[in-house]
């Protein structure tokens, strides 16, 4: 059977089957059948292995070659395919479609690639009201090709202003669908803020809204109206306070916006505006701090080592925060106290990276 992969894999098929003894025919399995029928359907009739075909056979084949329909009558074949098969094949042959009994077991991602690249069956899934199963990403794929199925939409509240921005600039039609909804808004205001005036729902912004607007510098006053800033949570102010910060830092003072972050985005914000630990002393937000948070601060800022003494955070690192630390950070060797807790795993990742600390290690030995 070497012999026959060989002749598979350099297209003469052909030339050698004709020598090859019923024995051999049968032994050829039914995926080796289906890559000679793609490019030798003539051969059918030497195939003895059509009832055994599967699903996965009929597909690949009916796909490459849809003249073997009859074939598949023949020994009931239809009835093997499933329903992940079927919306496969019916994209590629849809002459298929009045053979499929499948319709009603199609799921969200069947439908929506069968209708994107056969629209014409959007009377079957009217049906069998395949419309329901299609979930918000299936909707927002179709109706960026297809806005002629708009009306039968369910989900145009989900969509989130990332949706609409990028279904917008497919479709500008959906505009006026877009108005309908706080997410809709965002989208059409960050790029056409002109039309602010007309906007009724700055009331119901929510914190990434905002951000989305506010991180193009756009309707800082708005915002400074509804007390926008109030509904900010921390990662918008981490992000708007790393970015901007000349132009939030005393809107952020204002509603105290400080008290909002959680520790993971004070590592995010100190580690790209230090200038604010004296904010972070004042709510005390290294209170929030965990022994990672300190890791990852001080391989960024390893100035605030001074801030990490007060609290006496030290003592709370073990061998693995040592060992990411100071592969970073080598200049804080000294501040380390857990070199005996340090296995062979931890000092040649250690030392692969900061090999000039091998003397730390030769201390632990005498």
């Amino acid at each position: 059977m070497n012999c026959q992969k060989i002749y598979l894999a350099t297209g003469f098929t052909y030339i050698h089957m004709k020598n090859y003894t019923e024995e051999q025919l049968k032994a050829l399995s039914t995926s080796e059948w289906v890559e000679i029928l793609k490019e030798n359907p003539d051969l059918a009739d030497k195939c003895g292995k059509w009832a055994e075909f599967d699903s996965e056979d009929w597909w690949d084949l009916l796909s490459y070659q849809p003249e073997f329909a009859d074939r598949c009558d023949k020994v009931n074949g239809w009835a093997k395919l499933d329903s992940r098969v079927w919306f496969e094949l019916l994209s590629e042959q849809p002459q298929f479609a009045n053979r499929c009994d499948k319709w009603a077991e199609f799921n969200s991602e069947a439908w929506s690639y069968l209708l994107w690249e056969q629209p014409q069956f959007a009377d079957r899934c009217d049906k069998v009201n395949g419309w329901a199963k299609l979930d918000l990403r299936g909707w927002f794929e179709l109706l960026s090709e297809y806005p002629q199925f708009a009306n039968r939409c369910d989900k145009w509240a989900e969509f989130n202003s990332e949706d609409w921005s990028y279904l917008l600039s497919e479709q500008p039609q959906f505009i006026d669908e877009a108005k309908k909804y706080v997410s809709g808004w965002v989208a059409i205001l960050t790029e056409n803020p002109e039309l602010g005036d007309k906007c009724d729902k700055w009331e119901e912004l929510d914190s990434l809204d905002w951000y989305y607007l506010l991180s193009k510098l756009q309707f800082v006053d708005r915002c400074d109206k509804v007390n926008g800033w109030e509904k900010l949570g921390s990662y918008v102010w981490r992000k708007l306070l790393s970015e901007y910060p000349h132009l939030f830092v005393n809107r952020c003072d204002k509603v105290n916006g400080w008290t909002k972050l959680d520790s993971y985005n004070w590592v995010g914000l100190l580690s790209k505006q230090p200038k604010f630990a004296y904010r972070c002393d004042k709510v005390n937000g290294w209170k929030k701090f965990n022994p990672w948070d300190w890791c990852e601060l001080l391989v960024k800022q390893p100035q605030f080592a001074d801030r990490f003494d007060k609290v006496n955070g030290w003592v709370e690192f073990d061998s693995e925060h040592w060992c990411y630390l100071l592969s970073k950070q080598p200049q804080l060797a000294d501040r380390c106290d857990k070199w005996e807790e340090f296995d062979g795993e931890d000092w040649s990742n250690l030392l692969s990276a900061q090999p000039q600390l091998a003397d730390r290690r030769k201390n632990q030995s005498k």
